[in-house]
């Protein structure tokens, strides 16, 4: 082996081993400490959801609607500045803004009087999340946790 060679080898080694020392704590990084991960969790009291009906909790850019009825499920709607942002299967717009959902016991509409009334029958779900109408999609579930006597909704369930 001549020197050229040699050189060139102990080089491409060096700057190998400098992008794995160099890479190591970047992708560390990139993990969420325990701190993060807690608080990102959301704890709710088993105790505060009804038995008919949804509790609506903040979650992160959504609504969480908690519904017992006839399980435990976790339904999610993006959620900003006081307005739902429902699906607009049109594609006229990229969202549907709905200013006054309502939740009841057999389910969830939007009752928005800006929009026109066609729009009424599709924004409507049963208690399960199924939609009524011919065309909008279901509500998304959230995967959620019992721990106690606490649901927890965190991201990395998800």
């Amino acid at each position: 082996m001549n020197r050229r060679k040699l050189l060139s080898l102990v080089t491409t080694l060096s700057i190998l081993i400098g992008l794995v020392f160099v890479a190591t704590p970047f992708f560390a990084s990139m993990n969420r400490n325990k701190a993060a991960k807690s608080s990102s969790k959301i704890r709710i009291d088993l105790s505060e959801i009804p038995e008919a009906g949804a509790l609506e909790v903040d979650y992160q850019w959504y609504k969480a609607l908690v519904v017992k009825n006839p399980k435990m499920t976790v339904f999610v709607v993006p959620y900003s500045d006081g307005t739902y942002w429902l699906p607009d299967p049109t594609w006229e717009r990229p969202f549907l803004p709905c200013n006054k959902f309502l939740i009841r016991e057999d389910g969830f509409y939007c009752k928005d009087p800006s929009l026109h009334e066609g729009w009424h029958e599709q924004t409507q779900w049963d208690s399960q999340g199924s939609n009524k109408g011919t065309w909008m999609p279901d509500l998304q579930k959230l995967n959620f946790r019992i721990q106690g006597k606490y649901l927890v909704l965190s991201p990395e369930y998800n």
